[in-house]
């Protein structure tokens, strides 16, 4: 298990909006991704790509204590937890905890998954 580094690409918005594409690369079984902090716009897309090996399972974490690691399950919009079992694959994120970041919570040897979260807003 290992933490995977995070790239940030930051985009031009549109008009008033803001844009900012992070991405994970190298995510193995069992490895997380660093954290992203304070992303505050509003719109927030997670998708995965990559080998997913057998029992591919990929969440997107939240964590609102700064300092305490209290990682949980973001949601989807539909009040699902957010874990992605197919590559590729993505969805619309529901929560706006104050920390993000993906982990790789199930697959096999063969697993490595690249993750991007987008998000935009005003």
């Amino acid at each position: 298990m290992a933490t995977r580094p995070l790239v940030v690409i930051k985009l031009p918005g549109r008009g008033s909006q803001e844009a900012a594409l992070y991405k994970w690369t190298g995510l193995l079984n069992g490895d997380d991704g660093a954290y992203v902090e304070g992303v505050s716009l509003s719109d927030k897309s997670f998708q995965i790509f990559g080998t997913a090996g057998i029992g591919l399972a990929v969440v997107l974490e939240g964590d609102n204590s700064e300092t305490a690691d209290q990682w949980f399950t973001v949601s989807k919009p539909d009040g699902t937890p957010l874990s992605l079992t197919v590559a590729p694959t993505g969805s619309q994120v529901l929560d706006h905890p104050f920390r993000l970041r993906p982990r790789v919570a199930g697959g096999n040897g063969s697993t490595d998954i690249t993750a991007m979260l987008y998000v935009v807003g005003r």
